[in-house]
């Protein structure tokens, strides 16, 4: 039975993720799900600032 993991089209690959947040002696071990959440949240972040940067300029 073929395994049914979840692709997810990252422009920040998950294992850079946790490299950085590892890099931190504070951060313990990270679950596989994390790396995901901190893409989809930096994603979020970025398209909110984008836009309002573009109102500021039009």
């Amino acid at each position: 039975m073929p395994s049914k993991k979840r692709k997810y089209n990252q422009r920040f690959p998950a294992g850079r993720i946790k490299k950085i947040m590892q890099s931190d002696e504070e951060v313990g071990k990270v679950a596989q799900a994390v790396p995901i959440i901190i893409y989809i949240l930096f994603e979020c972040f970025v398209m909110v600032v984008g836009e309002r940067v573009l109102y500021l300029f039009i």
